[in-house]
């Protein structure tokens, strides 16, 4: 998938990883906070909207690797 969007090949890195490519701008935007209250404050600590936006994160990738490796068994 990654050498795909390094190639700018859209559809081709949806057909490798879909839910990590749709949820990919989410985490780079919650890596980015991250780093920008780490800057400014000197505390990785969010607010509990960016702990809920990760647990979420975390939740359907990990589902979707179960069902993605079901579905090619």
């Amino acid at each position: 998938m990654l050498v795909s969007l390094i190639q700018l090949d859209f559809s081709s890195a949806f057909r490798y990883n879909a839910v990590l490519l749709i949820l990919l701008p989410v985490l780079i935007g919650l890596f980015t906070r991250w780093i920008y209250l780490y800057i400014r404050t000197g505390s990785c600590r969010g607010t509990s909207v960016d702990h809920a936006l990760n647990m979420v994160s975390l939740v359907i990738l990990l589902a979707w690797g179960v069902v993605r490796n079901f579905l090619y068994i």
